[in-house]
């Protein structure tokens, strides 16, 4: 179940390399002044969304049934729903992070420490209760632990899993004086109550299977509004080298021969209108001239 949410949350993380790839681009149409950068940003989150649900249900119908999971139709589309939005969450995050800085380089170490941090704290590697209160914050912002959450309350709530080993483990020994090895289990039964494990081992509730839900939601809409906003307001990837810059002696010679050439140009207008007007329609010359013939 881990490694499903993992897989679903963190493969959009080289949506950042694409972002940055594309950004030259989106920076020289705004300054041409051709749209804003959250229009591009919006376009980009739509026309992807295929991809994301083609690529999600490709990995999850191959992997629920591999490991069987619990084969009920309800259990099995809250599965796909909440891998769905997970990967929608983690993608806004990255490229919310991706949009804070102006290089590829400055980005991806930021985003390798957000990464550590979010599945340490998702819940598996470090279950709740083991959390220490100066880090427990984190488990909070964490969308993934969320999700994490809510399909293993969808996959254990309510089953019973049969014990493998027992404590004493003696020859002969009845099943009235063992015990199972497992957390929550009780003296004198030969299984284990999915639902009092994972509360006892990992503090999760079935009850709060939905509401986890719809925190995933608040982050998707939330750190959609990071992302647009930042794109709008980030000036600093823009491509420099492409500016033309003139130095002020520069400027000064170009004014100074633009000067001398609209000079040149009405004089020699100037010139062109008296020519003109002493040659007449026919191009003969004045009647001056032929008068001293005579």
């Amino acid at each position: 179940m881990f490694f499903g949410v993992l897989f679903n949350a963190f493969s959009s993380l080289l949506e950042i390399m694409s972002l940055y790839e594309a950004r030259p681009i989106v920076e020289k149409h705004k300054r041409f002044a051709l749209y804003h950068p959250s229009a591009d940003a919006l376009a980009s989150i739509i026309t992807e969304l295929p991809a994301k649900l083609f690529t999600s249900l490709g990995f999850n119908l191959i992997y629920y049934f591999m490991v069987n999971f619990r084969r009920n139709p309800g259990r099995f589309f809250f599965y796909l729903l909440m891998n769905f939005m997970a990967t929608l969450v983690m993608s806004h995050i990255f490229r919310s992070i991706g949009s804070c800085f102006t290089s590829l380089q400055s980005t991806m170490p930021i985003a390798a420490v957000i990464l550590t941090a979010l599945v340490i704290y998702t819940g598996f590697a470090l279950p709740t209760p083991s959390m220490h209160g100066w880090s427990r914050w984190i488990n909070y912002i964490d969308p993934v632990a969320y999700v994490f959450e809510s399909l293993i309350t969808n996959e254990f709530d309510g089953r019973a899993f049969r014990c493998s080993t027992f404590i004493p483990s003696y020859p002969n020994s009845r099943l009235e004086n063992q015990v199972c090895s497992a957390v929550s289990a009780i003296p004198g039964y030969d299984y284990v109550n999915g639902t009092d494990y994972i509360y006892q081992s990992y503090g999760y509730d079935n009850a709060y299977k939905w509401r986890n839900f719809g925190i995933v939601v608040g982050f998707i809409i939330f750190f959609l509004g990071v992302y647009v906003s930042l794109v709008e307001i980030n000036k600093g990837a823009m491509q420099r080298g492409e500016i033309i810059l003139f130095q002020q002696s520069t400027l000064r010679k170009l004014r100074k021969e633009k000067k001398i050439s609209e000079i040149t140009d009405i004089e020699s207008a100037g010139d062109t209108r008296e020519k003109s007007a002493g040659v007449n329609e026919h191009g003969n010359e004045p009647s001056e001239m032929k008068l001293d013939e005579f």
